[in-house]
């Protein structure tokens, strides 16, 4: 059978049609790509309904030393991070308590042990800070750190929890000055007196220091070594400095020093002010006596009962002398 011609360009015409459209969807599904929407699965949906209808669980999440050093003696600032790793369920009217199992570490005076938050949301974060002081004396090099949560849900439900945290103590290398001093007066060219009393008050032995003395002196910046000392030792240095000029001379001190690791540490300048005078060489002036003077009226006086006083030593013993020849001539 003949097939018409108008109805083979009908055809045609369709076909054409139908691949122009397969291309424009391919274009605009290039262009704009279908999002796909998961609907939440049955065991998802689950979860959130537990956890909704459950406690908020508070712990120490994490923490950090912002501030000082946890080493003997030393005051520092802990921060401490806390969060609800419940994402669904609020926590209410959180009371944190600390207490410490170890003998190292104590509140600062005037700190208390507890922190209060009214309200801590479902997955939130929290910090707080407190200041701490590490005692001088104790047997254990980790602090034994323990929080209790005490909360409530929106119910008023009541609930607790603790977690513990162990921050080891730090050892360290500390200089302490207990004593410098400065002649308050000198005088050009002559020798002023500094003198230092040191000591180590760190965990760690002060292998090596050095005391560095900068200003108006000789040479304008001199080092000297001083010895090395340990924990509850104290030890004096003295020496002497020059001054080049005359006035109101600033002296400044710095110490440096080294651990027994050779780690070095650096303390802060101190500035001392001296009156500094003018040198003035001494000039001894002998002064001849007027003859003048030396032949006066008063003088001749005693010249002359001087002379007459020999005179007459001179003619009592003359006078003993002959009377003794006389008796030895008569004895014989």
């Amino acid at each position: 059978m003949k097939v018409k011609k108008s109805n083979k360009c009908y055809h045609n015409i369709i076909k054409t049609v139908l691949c122009v459209l397969f291309a424009c969807t391919l274009v605009v599904g290039m262009l704009f790509p279908a999002k796909v929407y998961a609907e939440p699965s049955d065991t998802d949906s689950s979860i959130k309904e537990v956890l909704e209808d459950s406690e908020p669980r508070l712990i120490v999440d994490s923490y950090e030393i912002v501030k000082g050093e946890r080493s003997k003696g030393q005051r520092f600032t802990i921060k401490i991070n806390v969060r609800n790793t419940n994402q669904y369920a609020d926590a209410y009217n959180v009371l944190v308590t600390y207490s410490s199992e170890s003998d190292n570490v104590r509140l600062i005076d005037e700190k208390t042990n507890q922190h209060f938050e009214e309200k801590v949301n479902k997955g939130e974060v929290i910090s707080y800070e407190m200041e701490m002081e590490v005692l001088d004396y104790y047997e254990m090099d980790t602090m034994i750190m323990n929080f209790v949560f005490a909360y409530l849900d929106e119910d008023g439900n009541g609930y607790t929890n603790v977690s513990q945290i162990s921050p080891k103590i730090v050892k360290n290398c500390v200089m302490e000055i207990n004593s410098l001093s400065v002649a308050e007066n000198a005088v050009v060219g002559a020798k002023a007196l500094v003198n230092v009393r040191y000591s180590s008050t760190g965990s760690l032995p002060i292998k090596s220091a050095t005391m560095i003395i900068e200003g108006d002196i000789l040479e304008g910046k001199q080092e000297f070594p001083l010895e090395g000392v340990t924990d509850n030792e104290q030890k004096y240095f003295d020496y002497y400095v020059n001054f080049t000029n005359p006035g109101t001379q600033n002296v400044s001190i710095s110490f440096k020093y080294t651990d027994e690791n050779d780690q070095e540490y650096t303390l802060e300048s101190e500035t001392f002010q001296v009156e500094v005078s003018p040198y003035e060489a001494t000039v001894t002036n002998v002064k001849q006596a007027d003859e003048g003077k030396l032949f006066s009226a008063e003088n001749k006086k005693y010249m002359i009962a001087g002379i007459v006083g020999v005179v007459v030593i001179l003619i009592v013993v003359g006078a003993i002398v002959v009377l003794k020849k006389q008796e030895e001539k008569e004895e014989n």
